[in-house]
């Protein structure tokens, strides 16, 4: 196989199209094309171009992953899922997230961290509803135990309940001591992943100072 045509796209001069015996075989980047030494006319073998499109392949799929982590912060296994969507699995994906890895682009702690400080500073939770949250997207339990014993204590805990409770009565503007709106406030702090003990002690607080 000869290249008869290696020219860069019209709507990105980075990339360019390969042409093998005047028909249109791929798209790849300028640096594939520097780092395999492609020019028009050189001869390719068929092992030579099945290694070039593996490469590009592989390539392919790494910029799809970094486009995907430059929104926010992904977990290793959302950026699985977004490939599996795409229904592009196996040896490739896995090489990719190695590459990820060994470039810090991914890392599931430092994802938990960074989770755990987005939902303290707009969405405030519970460490139970967090720790769910963490394990859905796929973190490791001892990660999940181990970021939320550092980012979390108890105090906080406990002012972070009292903090939601308030607004919560503020906005509805209901009366603790009718059993029926204290019941209220207690399903909404638990459903915002609080122990029990934690809520208990937040209403408890809060109707005194009613």
């Amino acid at each position: 196989m000869q290249i008869t045509d290696l020219s860069p796209q019209k709507n990105n001069p980075k990339r360019f199209n390969l042409f093998l015996d005047g028909k249109f075989a791929l798209g790849l980047d300028v640096q594939t094309v520097v780092d395999e030494g492609l020019k028009i006319g050189k001869i390719l073998t068929d092992d030579e171009w099945n290694k070039l499109k593996i490469k590009v392949e592989e390539l392919t799929i790494f910029d799809q992953a970094l486009n995907f982590l430059s929104y926010r912060p992904r977990s290793e296994k959302e950026v699985r899922d977004h490939f599996k969507k795409k229904k592009i699995v196996g040896a490739h994906v896995d090489r990719a997230i190695v590459k990820l890895k060994k470039l810090n682009f991914l890392d599931d702690e430092k994802f938990s961290l960074w989770w755990i400080e987005q939902r303290n500073n707009f969405r405030p939770k519970g460490k139970r509803a967090l720790e769910i949250e963490l394990l859905q997207k796929g973190v490791e339990r001892e990660i999940v135990k181990r970021v939320l014993e550092e980012k979390n204590n108890t105090q906080a805990e406990k002012d972070t309940c009292l903090v939601l409770g308030r607004k919560w009565l503020t906005k509805k503007q209901v009366n603790l001591n009718i059993p029926k709106e204290k019941e209220k406030l207690f399903r909404y702090l638990a459903s915002r992943g609080f122990d029990f003990d934690e809520v208990a002690q937040a209403i408890d607080t809060l109707r005194k100072k009613a």
